[in-house]
């Protein structure tokens, strides 16, 4: 990473210690380098309630120091993959190797034995007993946190805030600091508890109806309803009809859209061309309703039982179990969405003054500030001057932007480097595979984690910007990360093939919603597939063949 040591590495969390670290599941939610103000005011909240929540609510690990959880390194952020694991290893229905798998993207290494647990049998019934509580209550909580930022963001939305005055702007710049910790922690929940009642399932699954029961069990979970992106779509459907107006549909879900934690970021209510285009789509799609999805879904929960014998009530808690997590595990983003919504248009307005009293240029300039400067100065009528910061972390910013940091890295005070093999295994983890070594789909093919199942053939469509993007109805959507932002194009697409992610990245679940094949974790999709080559999605068996004599582009020079 030589590139990297040529940037300033002032906002970089570096630990004590060189520690591993993954981009492979959060590249959902932060799929490019973040702000330095998102950074400072949105990421470094969120990565305090890490410890908080998996020592004090869950007590799966001891008490470890936040940059070992999750970290910031060139704006870009990561999670720390040694605490995750061995939270795996102590939480019941859990393992590392599952974790790492469902999460990470890294195949069990078939060589190691089944990890036993971290714990004693008295800590993991300790641990057992929490996260029932836990079970129980998060869903609550998050509902509580909704109703309390609704209610925030409606104001917000109202207010004049020009008439606000700098003590009051500094009061909202410090509200998502202080109740974000608390905001995620329900996230964080139903992420453990969802990830380990999808292990559950699968296992059970696989035990009774054979090989074919990974494909079943995920054919199982499509089409549950009720996740709020989803929603959000159908709703597009009302509007298109006349039943809802356009502002109500902003008012109840104009606050999610594309990198949705990114102060600088626009959410799909103040894109008013991206919203009408999507109105005139969901006009067009009004009388193609179709069933398939869900009727495909009663067949699999129907072989499934039949498979299960006697243990049908077992299936119907575990069908029940995951099929309530999975909607929590994208719905509790709600709250916090909402909490950055409203910080967002409060760091417009601080951004604004500062620009009026002559410290920066532009109100862009001051996503490049950190929130401590922006509250120390926003309260001065004659602020210092931030533009060498500003030039500085914007260069940086950049310079990031324009680098490809390695999925899974090894970090130390001042340096980001690629991870041994050995490193890896010694987790029982396998190293990812490069596409066409032995083992993968081959020249012609790239292989990922089957995480919606069906076989589609169609042409594909290389997406990297979703408001830019041409999809046609029917193509197989290519994309290196998606997040909600996404959700529109899932839509059209006849079938998804993403680089990044496991079976509850927001991808595989909108693919399952909505019964389209999808391929997660191929890594390389995005750069050696081409847009109009035709290609086969195996979402079952996780392959994608190119057809008619196509070729792989060649794989990228190592760095």
């Amino acid at each position: 990473m030589r590139e990297l040591a040529t940037l300033d590495d002032e906002l970089c969390t570096w630990p004590a210690e060189p520690r591993l670290y993954t981009r492979a599941n959060g590249a959902d939610q932060w799929p490019d380098p973040v702000t330095p103000l998102t950074q400072t005011a949105v990421v470094a909240p969120q990565i305090r309630s890490l410890p908080t929540t998996f020592t004090d609510v869950l007590g799966l690990i001891e008490r470890v120091p936040v940059v070992d959880c999750a970290g910031v390194f060139y704006g870009f952020v990561a999670v720390g993959l040694e605490p995750t694991l061995r939270m795996a290893d102590v939480m019941p229905g859990w393992s590392a190797q599952a974790v790492g798998e469902q999460y990470f993207g890294l195949p069990p290494d078939p060589d190691c034995a089944e990890p036993r647990g971290g714990g004693s049998p008295l800590q993991v019934a300790a641990v057992g007993t929490r996260v029932v509580r836990a079970m129980r209550r998060y869903p609550r909580d998050a509902r509580a946190y909704e109703a309390e930022n609704r209610l925030r963001w409606d104001h917000a939305r109202a207010l004049d805030w020009t008439t606000v005055t700098d003590s009051e702007l500094v009061a909202e710049l410090a509200f998502y600091a202080v109740n974000a910790p608390r905001w995620r922690v329900p996230l964080l929940v139903s992420n453990m508890i969802a990830a380990s009642a999808y292990e559950q399932l699968v296992k059970f699954a696989t035990r009774t109806s054979g090989e074919d029961g990974p494909a079943l069990a995920a054919r199982a979970m499509s089409s549950i309803g009720g996740i709020h992106t989803s929603d959000a779509m159908a709703a597009l459907g009302r509007v298109a009809d006349g039943s809802m107006t356009l502002d109500a549909w902003r008012a109840e879900y104009g606050f999610r859209g594309p990198i949705e934690y990114e102060l600088a970021s626009r959410p799909w209510g103040e894109n008013d061309e991206y919203l009408e285009r999507l109105v005139e789509q969901a006009r067009s799609r009004r009388d193609e309703h179709d069933d398939s999805d869900e009727r495909d879904a009663a067949v699999a929960r129907a072989q499934l039982r039949a498979d299960a014998g006697r243990r049908r009530p077992v299936l119907a808690g575990l069908l029940r179990s995951l099929e309530h997590h999975l909607r929590w595990r994208e719905n509790t983003k709600v709250p916090e969405v909402l909490g950055v919504a409203r910080l967002r248009l409060a760091a417009r307005e601080a951004t604004r003054r500062l620009v009026d009293r002559g410290a920066i240029d532009e109100p862009d300039d001051g996503w490049f500030l950190t929130f401590d400067e922006v509250v120390a100065d926003v309260v001065q009528t004659a602020p210092p001057d931030r533009r060498d910061e500003v030039a500085r972390r914007r260069g940086v910013h950049e310079g990031a932007r324009a680098l490809e940091l390695p999925e899974l890295f090894l970090a130390a005070p001042g340096s980001v480097d690629v991870v041994p093999d050995e490193r890896i295994r010694a987790l029982g983890l396998l190293p990812p595979a490069p596409a066409d070594e032995p083992g993968t789909a081959g020249s012609s093919g790239l292989h990922g984690l089957g995480t919606s199942p069906g076989t589609v053939t169609a042409k594909v469509r290389v997406v990297t910007d979703p408001f830019a993007a041409d999809l046609e109805p029917g193509e197989v959507l290519v994309a290196r990360t998606t997040d909600p932002a996404w959700t529109p194009l899932f839509l059209d697409a006849a079938a998804a093939v993403i680089d990044l992610g496991g079976p509850l990245s927001h991808g595989a679940v909108i693919a399952r919603e909505l019964g389209i094949p999808c391929v997660i974790n191929v890594k390389e999709a995005s750069t050696r597939l081409a847009t109009g080559q035709t290609v086969t999605v195996d979402g079952a068996r996780g392959e994608v063949e190119l057809v008619a004599g196509g070729a792989l582009a060649p794989r990228a020079a190592p760095e």
